[in-house]
């Protein structure tokens, strides 16, 4: 490469590398080589061309041609070639041009004529007027002087503007095999020199003669499997490029017509794919670079691409148009599948992102793993309205299509009455994907269209419904295997069917697709060719007709935006008409109603601690009690959900989401790791000695009880290690041989400790919650909408609320929280009593041992049963949201060595949110709580407890808890913080296990169902905690990642358990 600093090139190669193993490429070694040619100066060169070449014998060559006008007056190009070695002493070899060339019209490339034994450079331009094409090898390999030139020339002394060699391959003759043709472009003509007819004086042959080709100044030319295309940039910085197969260049009508794929360009690059033939295009125009590429079926359609680098995560993300496409895998319990194996292939190279990864998908399958929610979301950027078609399999199992554009189709084809186009809308203005506040609808068709041009458009879409039927039971018959891939222009010049095909030039529909992008005027007509039994596009530009069959469905859908421009509408209003749009007032209500749950439930909680603490001290000695009934329980009177694991009576929580609802939450998951925090966290980062002493009281209450704790954690250890194969039923019997008196007795001492730290520090930490956050494209879509920045807890609320508004107006055809004065009471309440009793329930959170009876409920004011209904669901499938959304926090989280990580106030705060919404939902809409008030107190003092706890536990405050207890792997808050976590455990089973018994005691019905699908939840979320506490007290990596996977798989079956739980009350 050439770098330019001041007025002077420098020259850097890079050796030795691979053309199969790319590694490499991220870190070349580049050897910078300063002009020193002998008797020459540095200073002032220009660098104008860099070539490669060598002879038989592999001998590389590497040749350079500096602009040296700065010191000669006539001679202005010179030649050289670099020794790498620099066997005389110098890198820079001179090996001059035998003719004067001008800088301005310079061009050379590499080549080799017949019977030559090295290759040669080619060199055009002229000097003081005077055409020059020379042909010069590199050596000559007779002798010691200088190579003998060959002059060529064009007729009637035209002058070349642009040259391209394309080396014939092992197909050619064998006196030809490494030759080159030499092609030429002279005003709007195209000429070539075939490899056997490059003597000194030759003349070139006139091929081809086009406008396309007037003032060509960019040439390059590309052979692959039998095929040569030429590529060019003509005075109107146009791209075109031309095909032909090799063995019929010589023939003018084997050549496809020479299209403009481009416009506006200043400077291209040309490849062809080795593996499989695609064309590829680079090019760049004003501050754009532009990637274009061919799909390889006989449509032909280009896929352009703008190339953007990657930016900083704090720099706002470009908006572009996609299709993505969401593959969900599941396992044999219909629960979303870790870590399968999808295969994906397209007919076409294409260009997309696969999980926030950048992928080239091709027919060679591309072998992707699912996320943590079973998902393989993929994205492809498109300008127009039509994507790729996707192949996918499964673990080797049997492939299955994905059309992203079987809606866009189905939408746009209903069109086909005069009525319904007149009646189609777009919103005026689109914001971040979607409409905000009151927007106004316009029509696709504009009112002053004529309703003959309207019923034409209705008359195309029909007939490309038939095409698109015909294209999908027989895609690419009529071309497959034609011609190697080429398209003649003179295809149809033979056809004697009855509408005169003869008189068109035969195009692939995916060059005229491209050619009428660049503005031209046209005419176009969708027809049935009765002799050939085929569907055509005909496009009349120029006074010509260009004719492309209509053989694929990517053909299809490209023809319907040229059949809706007929009538001047354009494609922006097509993608508007077709595009998912968000309804952010919708979602925003949901998102506002959601947050102020969850931030009074947290507050509340907090404010409640003294009380926490009391009511379990009360409520332990009643719980101890329940013990023996409790084993009483005839555990068949629970159903199919005792029988079975824990995971079978879980639905999957990512059933009915779609590329919509999870836009968020596939952003959150490819950008967690760029989240930066905003605000101030200092809470708990500096704890006075008062509060140390009390901290130091609870981990003395964890080293005197560690006994008996430690025993019973390493049961629940190996408890949690079998769960998922055990049933409901034995891992109740099997809690009843674990959880006793004493193992209450020490939980209590360690709570009690535990209570007089939270009520210490718990307010200052309730903050964290609200700490303002930024990550990378959620943030800017956010602000997009008229959203400041973000906290944590507005972070969690607008993923779980577009997710969960999008399902839920599919679903039901309405939103879960319309714009009514339900909703605005919800979302207005300034504490958690006033919030409370909407829903007629106390107004104190349940701690009492005995029930409150000082409440008195207004019944004018509580909300309606349908109000009620969409908190319920609304808070289950929000927790189950958070739950599988944060799996893959968890997992990473608890991988990282130390405390100290990127996930770890992220996963706390997600923990939280999810305990948050499954403890106030069931304290506002509850469906068969536990009725035994002591017991109820416990439960209620232990939730607390474990949602005080994470906050304090979390991030800032962790350095505060390192312990030193036999019992502890690791020394460090989190483990600390970890194994508190999992000592609430205890007391919090036996709540589960009293519960269960209650519930056998009732008749079945739909909320029983969900109140046992809810305790079942809640025992995969005990086995999480404890599985999270054994990995991160673990310093093994095989062990500890073992725990990991338990965690992983139980944060599955509880989210998919909370989903159960939000539907099965209905």
């Amino acid at each position: 490469m050439a770098v330019r600093s001041g007025d002077t090139d420098t020259l850097f190669v890079s050796l030795g590398n691979s053309n199969s193993e790319t590694a490499w490429i991220q870190n070349p070694r580049w050897t910078r080589v300063p002009f020193d040619a002998a008797g020459s100066s540095s200073t002032g060169t220009t660098i104008r061309s860099i070539l490669f070449t060598e002879t038989s014998g592999s001998k590389e060559y590497l040749i350079v041609d500096i602009d040296r006008s700065a010191t000669s007056t006539t001679k202005e190009i010179e030649r050289y070639h670099v020794d790498m070695t620099k066997a005389d002493g110098h890198y820079w070899v001179k090996h001059d041009v035998p003719v004067d060339i001008s800088s301005g019209d310079y061009q050379s490339c590499i080549g080799r004529v017949k019977k030559g034994r090295v290759d040669g450079v080619y060199t055009s331009g002229r000097i003081e007027g005077s055409p020059q094409l020379v042909y010069v090898p590199i050596v000559n390999v007779y002798g010691d002087t200088a190579p003998a030139p060959r002059r060529l020339q064009l007729p009637n002394g035209a002058v070349p503007s642009a040259i391209a060699s394309a080396r014939n391959g092992p197909d050619a003759v064998a006196d030809l095999r490494t030759t080159t043709d030499l092609y030429v472009a002279s005003g709007s003509k195209l000429y070539w020199f075939a490899a056997d007819a490059q003597k000194d004086g030759s003349s070139g042959a006139l091929l081809l003669e086009d406008a396309v080709f007037s003032q060509t100044t960019t040439l390059i030319a590309t052979t692959h499997d039998g095929v040569t295309t030429i590529w060019g940039k003509n005075g109107n910085n146009q791209v075109y490029y031309l095909s032909c197969p090799t063995s019929q260049v010589a023939l003018p009508g084997s050549w496809s017509v020479p299209v403009p794929l481009l416009t506006g360009i200043e400077h291209l690059s040309a490849y062809v794919n080795r593996v499989d033939g695609g064309k590829t295009v680079f090019a760049s125009g004003g501050n754009d670079l532009f990637r274009i590429e061919a799909g390889l079926t006989g449509s032909k359609l280009w896929k352009p691409q703008k190339i953007s680098i990657a930016a900083q995560s704090e720099e706002k993300a470009i908006p572009y148009k996609s299709y993505t496409s969401t593959l969900q895998v599941t396992d044999e319990n219909d629960l979303p599948a870790d870590k399968a194996t999808v295969s994906i292939t397209t007919p076409a190279r294409t260009p997309v992102f696969i999980n926030g990864l950048y992928y080239v998908l091709s027919q060679t399958p591309v072998q992707v793993v699912t996320d943590r929610t079973g998902s393989v979301t993929v994205v492809e950027a498109t300008e127009d309205i039509n994507a790729a078609v996707l192949t996918v399999s499964c673990n080797g199992g049997s492939p299955q299509e994905v059309n992203p554009m079987a809606k866009s189709y189905d939408k746009l084809t209903a069109l086909n009455t005069e009525g319904a186009l007149r009646g189609a809308t777009v919103p005026e203005t689109i914001t971040a994907g979607g409409v905000v506040g009151p927007v106004s609808y316009v029509p696709i068709v504009d009112a002053s269209t004529s309703d003959e041009d309207v019923q034409g458009v209705a008359a195309g879409l029909d007939h490309l419904q038939d095409a698109y039927a015909e294209a999908q039971s027989q895609p690419g018959v009529s071309l497959k295997c034609f011609n190697k891939g080429v398209i003649p222009a003179t295809l149809f010049y033979s056809s004697g069917s009855g509408r005169g095909l003869g008189d068109d030039i035969a195009i692939a529909a995916g060059d005229l697709f491209q050619w009428l992008k660049s503005g031209v005027e046209h005419i176009v007509d969708i027809i049935k060719d009765a002799a050939t039994d085929t569907w055509h596009f005909i496009a009349r530009i120029a006074g010509k007709v260009y004719n492309a069959i209509l053989d694929t469905v990517e053909a299809v859908i490209g023809a319907i935006e040229w059949v809706f421009n007929a009538i001047k509408t354009a494609i922006e209003d097509l993608i508007r008409f077709i595009q998912f749009l968000f309804e952010w007032d919708d979602i925003s209500r949901t998102k506002y109603a959601m947050t102020n749950i969850a931030r009074l439930y947290v507050q509340a909680q907090v404010e409640a601690i003294p009380d926490a603490k009391a009511s379990f001290n009360a409520g332990i000695a009643s719980l101890k009690e329940t013990l023996a009934t409790w084993a009483g329980t005839d555990y068949s009177a629970l159903g199919e959900a005792a029988s079975q694991p824990a995971s079978s009576s879980a639905s999957n929580p990512s059933k009915g989401q779609t590329s919509g609802s999870q836009l968020l939450a596939h952003h959150f998951r490819n950008n967690a790791e760029n989240l930066t925090i905003q605000g101030d966290t200092r809470a708990l980062k500096d704890v006075g000695d008062g509060a140390q002493e009390i901290i130091d009281v609870l981990l003395s209450a964890l080293s005197q009880e560690g006994t008996i704790l430690s025993e019973t954690y390493t049961q629940l250890k190996d408890l949690a290690s079998n769960f998922s194969d055990m049933s409901v039923a034995d891992v109740l019997k099997q809690l009843l041989l674990i959880l006793g008196d004493a193992v209450l007795d020490s939980t209590q001492v360690v709570v009690d400790a535990l209570m007089d730290v939270l009520h210490t520090l718990a307010a200052s930490a309730v903050a964290l919650i609200d700490t303002k956050i930024h990550i990378p494209v959620i943030s800017d879509i956010l602000n997009a909408i008229g959203v400041p920045d973000i906290s944590f807890l507005d972070l969690f609320m607008w993923i779980t609320a577009v997710g969960f508004t999008v399902v839920y107006k599919i679903a039901k055809g309405e939103a879960p929280f319309p714009n009514n004065d339900d909703t605005k009471r919800i979302t207005s309440a300034t504490s958690w009593s006033e919030l409370a009793a909407l829903f007629s329930q106390p107004s104190k959170l349940a701690y009492a041992t005995t029930q409150d009876k000082d409440d008195t409920i207004n019944l004018a004011s509580i909300l309606p049963q349908s109000a009620q209904d969409a908190v319920f669901i609304g808070g289950h499938a929000t927790a189950g949201f958070i739950i599988m959304m944060g799996d893959f926090l968890n997992v990473f989280e608890a991988q990282a060595l130390t405390g100290d990580n990127a996930f770890a106030l992220t996963a706390a705060i997600a923990g939280i949110l999810a305990a948050a919404f499954q403890g106030s939902t069931d304290f506002l809409v509850p469906k068969y709580p536990v009725t035994n008030t002591a017991v109820k107190a416990v439960s209620y003092a232990t939730l607390t407890a474990t949602i005080a706890a994470k906050l304090i536990f979390s991030g800032p405050g962790q350095k505060h808890f390192a312990a030193k207890c036999n019992w502890f792997a690791v020394g460090d808050g989190r483990a600390t913080g970890a194994i508190v976590n999992t000592v609430l455990v205890f007391p919090a089973l036996c709540v589960s296990g009293w519960h269960f018994h209650e519930l056998s005691q009732i008749p079945e019905s739909n909320q029983r169902s969900a109140a046992i699908v809810a305790e079942v939840s809640n025992l995969t979320s005990y086995v999480s905690r404890v599985a999270y506490a054994t990995a991160v007290n673990d310093y093994e990596e095989t062990t500890r990642l073992v725990a990991i996977g338990v965690m992983a798989v139980s944060n599955v079956a509880t989210a998919g358990l909370q989903t159960a739980e939000a539907f099965l009350s209905e």
